[in-house]
Order: C-alpha cells, then structure tokens, then sequence
C-alpha cells in the first residue's frame, strides 16, 4: 500500500514549474545524500583539503610521456575536442569569461582517475592532455596540460606550474596584467559529482593559494622543454573572496 502511494505521488499530474521545482529539490537531496554518506564509504567527497586523503599521483617527465598520446591519429582527436570546446565560447566573452569556461568545461568532463591512483595503477594517459580531452579521465598534470592548451588557443598568457613538495601541478593565468593561480584538479569534486563545479582555487593570489585549507607550495613554472623557472608573482587580491554564489552568477 505504501509503495502504491509513492508510486502515485511520483505519477501525480504537476504543472512545468512543479516539475522544475521538484526535479531540483530532488537534485539537492541527491547532493546531500552523497555529502553526508561519502565520509562513510573511506573516500574524500571532494580531491582538496589538508589531510591524509588529498590526492597526490605526481609529475611524470616528458620524456617518460613522449610517446603517450601523441601519435597522429590522437593528436587530431585532441584538435578535435579542443575545436568543440572553443566553439561554445561567445567571441565577446571577456578574458575572465572565458577561463572559467574551460576551467567548467574540464571539471564537467574529465573524471579525476581515483580509482587507480588508490590503486598506484594510474596509467601514463592519465598524465596527458589527450587522457583529460578526450579520455575524459586524468590527474593533475593531464588537468593543467589540457588547461594550458586550452587557454593558449584563446590567446590568453597561461603557465604550468609542479610543486616537487607536493607532487602535483597546476596553471598561472595572466589577466589585465595581472597573474592568478587556476587549480583545475582541485576543484574537480572527487568521486565524479557531475555538473557541480567548484571555484575553491579559482583565480587566486599567491597569499591564497598558501592558506591552511589550500596549503600549495613550493611551485615553479615547468617549461615544455623540462626546464624550469620562477614563478610570476600573484599579487592581485581581487577574486580571493569570492565564493561558488558569485561564480555561479557569472
């Protein structure tokens, strides 16, 4: 009889706007439900915050990954999806538009490959830009490599920054001069939450990017050739304070 009367409530005739609003109370008590039963299953909901489950797979060197997804049938793959991606961004889209844009489309798209790292199996395509693009599944230096491509096509300064220290890797972008840091991986929730998309470590200051629930450090500018440099200095303040609300309003 109970199972009847479910059934029925489910079934019952509603207007569009009830449908709407009851796919999104249901939308919001799906997110609550994995919110509150993660913790239990002995996984992080989300791939950041300082404690013993932030995931670390490391940095592989170009010349572990130079024959990983890059022959010429992956290449233009990748070309591909990156030509797809570019098309949905508007031509008036400002600069800021347009690197959260792809910073949205790569947190949507690409799974972070969890399961494997908890197995210390990741595959080298992991590593790649082609495993984030096209593979839809990576760790960091895929994310940051894939974001790199991404916003160089767009024109906008953008640079790939490793932390030894930390094993792990992610971008600069310069905007009207001035230099912020994108954590692409890190605001990628971790298991998979589909649409949701976090802007935790969304175009920070280096003073915020160092903050306890954050903690990067010891960063440098990794060139294609494997060389190294120092960082440029991210001193703007302007978006530290902003919270997923004010992005999401975007």
């Amino acid at each position: 009889m109970r199972k009847n009367r479910i059934v029925a409530w489910f079934k019952k005739p509603r207007t569009p706007w009830q449908k709407a609003k009851l796919g999104l109370e249901l939308a919001f008590l799906q997110l609550a439900l994995l919110v509150v039963v993660m913790p239990f299953t002995g996984m992080d909901t989300f791939a950041r915050g300082n404690d013993s489950n932030r995931a670390f797979a490391g940095i592989l060197n170009l010349s572990v990954l130079q024959d990983v997804g890059n022959s010429p049938a992956q290449q233009q793959q990748m070309e591909q999806v990156v030509e797809q991606v570019l098309e949905t961004i508007p031509e008036d889209a400002t600069d800021v538009q347009k690197v959260k844009l792809v910073h949205d489309y790569l947190v949507k798209n690409t799974i972070y490959d969890y399961h494997n790292y908890l197995n210390q199996s990741v595959p080298k395509i992991a590593y790649t830009p082609y495993g984030a693009l096209v593979q839809r599944s990576a760790v960091c230096q895929g994310y940051s490599e894939a974001f790199q491509i991404l916003m160089e096509e767009l024109g906008i300064p953008c640079k790939f920054l490793a932390s030894e220290s930390m094993r792990h890797a992610w971008n600069m972008v310069q905007i009207d001069g001035e230099w912020y840091h994108v954590d692409v991986t890190w605001d990628d929730p971790v298991p998979d939450l589909g649409e949701y998309v976090s802007y935790e470590c969304f175009l920070l200051s280096d003073a915020a990017i160092q903050e306890e629930d954050r903690a990067h450090s010891g960063w440098v500018v990794k060139n294609d050739d494997g060389s190294t440099e120092e960082a440029p200095a991210a001193t703007s303040t302007k978006y530290d304070h902003w919270t997923d609300r004010d992005w999401n309003y975007q």
